[in-house]
């Protein structure tokens, strides 16, 4: 059995982090929201961001400081772009939700552009 290249740990991890900083971001959205009849605010989606940055900002200046590590700019750009992803995600879930599960972007909560587009007609 041959040992794993390095590229493949590398991919491996990158995959690990990219999703774990997607979880933080959409569950820092889902906590901002918890109990608001409101589906989606971009509020909520920067404080996730935010946040989640905060985090991967933080992990890579812990990892500079541990011998073993090396801390790099791109995986805090990873890590940010996971938690994008998610914000992403979460943004066309609650536009498919609130126009009565229409799966296009251009039929964000604009009842002219639902209409014109045959999405349903729920208001957010």
């Amino acid at each position: 059995m041959r040992p794993p290249s390095v590229f493949s740990i590398s991919w491996s991890a990158s995959r690990r982090t990219f999703t774990a900083y997607a979880i933080l971001s959409g569950l820092w959205f889902r906590a901002l929201r918890v109990g608001l009849p409101t589906l989606w605010q971009i509020r909520w989606a920067l404080i996730g961001l935010i946040i989640s940055l905060s985090v991967a900002i933080l992990d890579e200046l812990h990892q500079s400081w541990v011998p073993s590590r090396t801390s790099s700019a791109r995986d805090v750009l990873l890590d940010f772009c996971g938690a994008l992803f998610a914000q992403i995600l979460i943004l066309v879930r609650t536009a498919a939700e609130s126009t009565g599960g229409c799966r296009a972007v251009a039929c964000l909560p604009d009842k002219k552009k639902r209409t014109q587009h045959g999405c349903g007609t729920n208001t957010m």
